[in-house]
């Protein structure tokens, strides 16, 4: 199987795919750990592009928050990453959420991975509560066919999610 190829973002970036037979596009947003922008400014971005959106005949159908296996511990930033995903999305739409583990081909062995995502996803602190209120878990593999199971099982929901972020934008 084919490897995908991440890049670091630093800006809002659009990629179209076709799954299922349907036209996807994903969207790729920058971290909050960035080193040449603040948090605040990678917030507004974030913000911004959310509430054009939520005008736009495009439906917003999940968000994918990717999160590395092999952090042992989480930093500062990562936290702040998380605390960050959970105000923008708002408890109503965890069950849209999917939490991607990454990086599990950079692990010596498949228990330590599997002791790390029981530790994020029990720990209220990190994704328990998120998983308490619908958001799912997902073990990404780096392969074109596990993005495409992802961005499928997304597809059979269907529904139009209007995060906490574009609720409250709209309501100024």
């Amino acid at each position: 199987m084919k490897k995908l190829r991440f890049l670091d973002t630093n800006s809002i970036k659009k990629y179209t795919a076709h799954v299922l037979g349907r036209k996807v596009i994903l969207i790729d947003t920058p971290g909050f750990d960035d080193t040449t922008r603040s948090d605040t400014e990678v917030l507004g971005d974030i913000a911004l592009y959310l509430s054009m959106l939520s005008k736009s005949p495009v439906k917003l159908i999940g968000v994918l928050y990717c999160h590395r296996v092999t952090d042992v511990r989480l930093s500062g930033s990562s936290m702040k990453s998380i605390v960050m995903l959970k105000k923008l999305c708002g408890v109503d739409s965890y069950q849209h959420v999917f939490v991607v583990t990454t990086m599990w081909d950079n692990l010596d062995n498949e228990a330590q991975g599997n002791a790390r995502a029981k530790q994020l996803f029990t720990n209220k602190e990190f994704f328990g509560d998120m998983v308490d209120n619908g958001a799912k878990r997902w073990r990404f593999r780096k392969t074109k066919e596990d993005a495409r199971t992802l961005i499928a099982k997304l597809l059979n929901d269907d529904e139009n999610v209007v995060l906490d972020i574009q609720r409250q934008l709209a309501h100024g």
